[in-house]
């Protein structure tokens, strides 16, 4: 029996009427944080490795917060309550918290609990470790996206949609994830111009493997490309209205993961500026009484506020709404720069001595950096936010 289950047991049933156990899972999960991962993570010049990120991700299954199958969900892991507000709640603080200790583990994590959430939708049991394809070769895809969720799509927008997709010709489909998994659901519309996805083993691809050039060091770049006449695994066979939901939700999700490990990065750098602040003396006294210091470190607490209220807001409302997804990608384009000068105030409390790799600052920053451009940069969210507002019926 996982912990999991057993938080289930001494808590009320999970029904719309009754509250999640919140506190005990994420109890769970900073008890993880601090025994399994800070130790895993303390040599911020070192890059996790492959068969280290497997390992501790084999432990957050065993105690339920990564669902190993669908049949094993047990309501309280990541992504697996997404229906309810609380539910919701939940998934954005475990990642914050997890993010808190070392934001490349959250963001996998955050990535193949995405992707079990898409198989437990479209009724596919599968243990292995796979991830489902949301960004394209490029961009955002302009309006072409949002136009297919909002069901105004044109011609040119569904020719626009099949060459952001296309996995054909390179490059491919991008993604960035642990170099660990095992397939991957690409998108691809169908003959009837609705949005499909099929499921291709890492075998039947042409895989080119980058490793990160900035950020992120714990996982890969990958462009995929399916290889020669290889067929998918499995095909969904969706409606178009169930399509444009589950992309919807997919997409949604996803945003609130960003935002919650970049928030949860912003934790980490905050804390260990004002820690650093609060022994460091110049001048006869420690520098958290200079007014430059006291700035800096305002600053950064001002942007985890706003960012904290403004990611609960989002939790409130409905995943599968074209509304909820453009209040997210107008939440990310301001916000997500906000977390990258944030983290940089935070780096200069510490001077010169931020900028090397002995404090772990300069690492946040350099995570927070990259996660800001994955899955569409501050304009092209903006862009896809107006056309959501603006297409919705």
């Amino acid at each position: 029996m996982t912990n999991a289950d057993a938080l289930m047991q001494e808590s009320p049933s999970t029904g719309d009427g009754d509250a999640l156990p919140i506190e005990a899972v994420l109890d769970e999960v900073r008890r993880f944080g601090s025994h399994a991962l800070e130790p895993a993570v303390a040599r911020h010049e070192h890059r996790l490795g492959p068969e280290r990120l497997t390992a501790l991700r084999t432990t957050s299954s065993e105690f339920g917060l990564l669902c190993p199958s669908a049949d094993e969900a047990s309501g309280l892991g990541l992504w697996e309550a997404v229906e309810r507000n609380d539910g919701r709640r939940l998934s954005t603080a475990a990642l914050r918290m997890l993010a808190q200790v070392n934001m490349g583990f959250a963001w996998q994590l955050h990535q193949f609990a995405l992707s079990g959430h898409f198989e437990r939708h479209v009724g596919f049991a599968s243990t292995a470790l796979n991830l489902v394809a949301l960004q394209g070769r490029y961009g955002l895809a302009r309006h072409a996206l949002a136009r297919y969720l909002t069901a105004t799509a044109g011609p040119d927008d569904l020719i626009m949609l099949r060459d952001y997709f296309d996995t054909t010709t390179a490059p491919g489909v991008l993604l960035h994830a642990a170099e660990d998994w095992a397939g991957v659901w690409l998108p691809e519309l169908d003959s009837a111009s609705v949005l499909q996805w099929g499921l291709w083993p890492r075998e039947r691809l042409v895989v080119e493997t980058h490793r990160h050039s900035h950020g992120l060091d714990e996982l890969c770049s990958f462009v995929v490309c399916r290889r020669g006449e290889a067929q998918a695994a499995h095909r969904t066979q969706l409606d178009i209205a169930t399509s444009r939901r589950l992309l919807t939700t997919l997409l949604t999700l996803n945003a609130m993961g960003q935002l919650a490990t970049g928030l949860g990065g912003l934790d980490h750098a905050h804390r260990l500026a004002a820690d650093y602040a609060a022994t460091r003396r110049q001048g006869g006294g420690v520098i958290a009484r200079h007014a430059a210091v006291q700035l800096l470190l305002s600053r950064a607490r001002q942007i985890q506020q706003l960012t904290s209220h403004s990611l609960e807001a989002c939790c409130a409302c409905a995943p599968d709404s074209a509304q909820t997804l453009a209040m997210l990608y107008q939440t990310r384009a301001t916000l997500q720069p906000e977390l990258c000068r944030a983290t940089s105030d935070a780096l200069q409390v510490f001077g010169g001595m931020g900028y090397m790799r002995d404090t772990g600052l300069e690492k946040i920053l350099r995570d927070q950096n990259t996660l800001r451009v994955i899955h569409g940069t501050p304009i092209e969210l903006q862009l896809a936010a107006t056309a959501l507002e603006e297409d919705t019926p």
